[in-house]
């Protein structure tokens, strides 16, 4: 079942007719919305968005037309709402593994050697398909006002994540004081992200070699005084 934070926020009926996400105004519509969005999501994972017929999703789920169009306008605005929740799963993971390292660290120091774990996984080979994926769905967006919207929601929400987890770790101490919480909180992101860049290239940057970078510019640019407690701990 879909996490209901992971859904487009809710905008109303009205301006379903003028482009935005719709979604249901009663509650009792969740489990609804739900199924549309879980079957959609199933066909993106396995396949793309030329695969995602009505007939089918209305077949898997036992849903109405009427209730599907009702819900999100159209094939399109399905398609939009399964993406932006697809998009919220792929980071979503991520945002409690950081959650669960700062809750679980003594110290600064503990704290950095977990999100150094955390990076290490984050940026492992069997991402490479996500990553590309979070790009695909960012690059629609250019055309898609819809999905533009749509997303602009999921991605606050999920840099809004961040930034708690920056704000206690800056009241402890842990991160520097002067960082605007927002600006850590997208670099976060954008580094594993960013990785992209080398999965596409002919000569691909090694996966040490990156982790190496991102630990380094981390824990000398965000975390007090961690780098060189860390580096020592890991014989670097």
């Amino acid at each position: 079942m879909t996490n209901t934070s992971s859904r487009p926020r809710r905008r109303g009926s009205k301006r379903n007719q003028n482009g935005v996400v719709p979604e249901p105004v009663q509650e009792r519509a969740a489990p609804t919305v739900d199924a549309l969005i879980e079957a959609t999501i199933r066909i993106l994972d396995e396949s793309d968005e030329p695969s995602v017929r009505v007939d089918e999703i209305l077949d898997v789920t036992g849903v109405s037309r009427g209730s599907l169009y009702h819900h999100f306008g159209d094939r399109d605005g399905l398609v939009d709402a399964a993406r932006a929740v697809q998009f919220s799963r792929f980071i979503d993971g991520d945002i409690e593994a950081v959650r669960a390292a700062f809750e679980g660290a003594e110290d600064a120091t503990e704290f950095a050697r977990r999100l150094r774990a955390i990076t290490a996984d984050t940026q492992r080979p069997e991402r490479i398909d996500r990553r590309l994926r979070r790009l695909e769905i960012i690059a629609a967006t250019r055309t898609r006002p819809r999905l533009a919207e749509a997303l602009a929601e999921t991605q606050d929400r999920l840099t809004n994540a961040f930034v708690e987890i920056v704000e206690q770790a800056q009241a402890r101490g842990w991160v520097h004081a002067g960082l605007d919480p927002r600006a850590v909180a997208v670099f976060i992101q954008a580094y594993s992200l960013g990785r992209a860049v080398s999965d596409i290239d002919a000569n691909p940057v090694s996966g040490q070699m990156w982790e190496s970078l991102i630990n380094h510019v981390a824990e000398s640019a965000l975390l007090t005084g961690t780098a060189g407690a860390v580096a020592s701990h890991n014989g670097e």
